[in-house]
């Protein structure tokens, strides 16, 4: 419940973030856009829809920027939420778990390329 109020307060006063499409799921609502349907949503959409994935544990949205570098987060329980750049090339990803506090900021300031993030955020390379 926190990360939903402080995502949809910082996105309400936030101009837009930056993402080519996006792609979700929120299982309470059986509401599922797969990865290779990703679609654009408006900013005014994007607080609502955030609400949503950020509410249930499960959940998880994936922005793709224009290089076609995607940035998701999963939502695994209150206050753990895990972030990560796939790399279907090298068979893994890059990710770690962040708090509500820092997901709120890295998606309300989210940034092309997101293959920066790997650096910037510490984002620590898995095998599949």
């Amino acid at each position: 419940m926190k990360i939903r109020l402080l995502i949809i307060f910082l996105l309400a006063s936030t101009p837009a973030i930056s993402y080519e499409s996006v792609f979700f799921c929120v299982y309470a609502t059986d509401t599922c856009v797969d990865q290779k349907d990703a679609i654009t949503v408006e900013s005014e959409s994007m607080r609502g829809l955030l609400e949503q994935v950020l509410s249930g544990e499960e959940n998880f949205v994936g922005f793709i920027d224009s290089a076609g570098t995607t940035l998701q987060f999963f939502v695994d329980q209150p206050d753990a939420v895990w972030v990560e750049i796939p790399d279907p090339e090298r068979k893994g990803s890059y990710g770690k778990y962040m708090s509500n506090t820092e997901v709120d900021q890295l998606i309300t300031e989210l940034k092309e390329p997101y293959a920066a993030y790997v650096e910037t955020l510490g984002l620590a390379f898995t095998k599949w």
